[in-house]
């Protein structure tokens, strides 16, 4: 039996097409063929290719989303009981030292 001749349900084909099972029935009786909106309805070969025609550009559209990669930012979590660790550790020095990064006005001393 091959993939064209099988029949197949309707929440099956809303999902290989990534439209809405709402928007099948309704292309479906605008075309003349009855169809419940069930999502275990099943659809004849003739609706199946009628669907395909008219909304090939949405399963394509699908098919080429799934193919891209999202790169997500890797990131560092730091926890405070770290850094109280390191700063107990640094107790060579008698003085804190402070750095200001980014001064839009630095004054010179």
């Amino acid at each position: 039996m091959s993939e064209e001749a099988a029949v197949k349900r309707l929440s099956k084909v809303a999902r290989e097409l990534n439209i809405g099972i709402a928007t099948i029935v309704e292309f479906l009786d605008k075309k003349g063929h009855k169809v419940e909106a069930n999502p275990n309805s099943k659809l004849t070969p003739e609706s199946y290719d009628l669907l395909l025609r008219e909304f090939q550009s949405e399963k394509s559209l699908k098919e080429a989303s799934q193919k891209v990669e999202l790169k997500k930012p890797v990131r560092e979590t730091i926890s405070l009981e770290e850094s109280a660790v390191k700063e107990k550790g640094d107790g060579d020095s008698d003085a804190d030292e402070i750095v200001i990064t980014n001064v839009q006005n630095p004054v010179e001393l």
